[in-house]
């Protein structure tokens, strides 16, 4: 009996590890985004983000005005952050890209944690088995 009962406090410790080990889904990783970017977007007052989506491999950034920004989100390079010198705001940008993927982002710990999400949320998409007949 206590055999038993030690093995079964070993599987359900085991099956407590798995669990806090697991990582955000796709849709949790874009919501983490869509909140945090929202709340660390600095721009003119009225400018508001309504919100980050994700168009199959697209990052899609929609403000209140209804003017949306599309981001490709799926290269599997090296992201890097940016201070911008003229506002003191953070950019995040693929390496080798000029454009930016993110940007007017307040600080620079939102900008590093914006950057962490963005690098799960493109290990996801290169790993998921693409739903788009005509899509890379």
């Amino acid at each position: 009996m206590k055999k038993l009962i030690t093995l079964f406090v070993l599987f359900l410790g085991l099956g407590l590890a798995n669990a806090q080990e697991t990582k955000p889904t796709k849709d949790e990783t874009v919501k983490y985004i869509n909140d945090l970017y929202k709340k660390a977007f600095d721009s003119d007052k009225d400018v508001k983000i309504e919100s980050v989506t994700l168009d199959g491999k697209i990052l899609l950034i929609t403000f209140a005005s209804g003017r949306s920004f599309r981001r490709p989100i799926f290269k599997k390079e090296s992201l890097k952050i940016v201070k911008r010198d003229n506002d003191n705001l953070f950019s995040i940008y693929y390496e080798s890209d000029i454009s930016e993927l993110i940007w007017a982002i307040q600080t620079e710990e939102d900008a590093k944690r914006l950057k962490k999400a963005l690098e799960h949320l493109i290990d996801i998409l290169q790993n998921e088995k693409n739903a788009d007949p005509f899509g890379d």
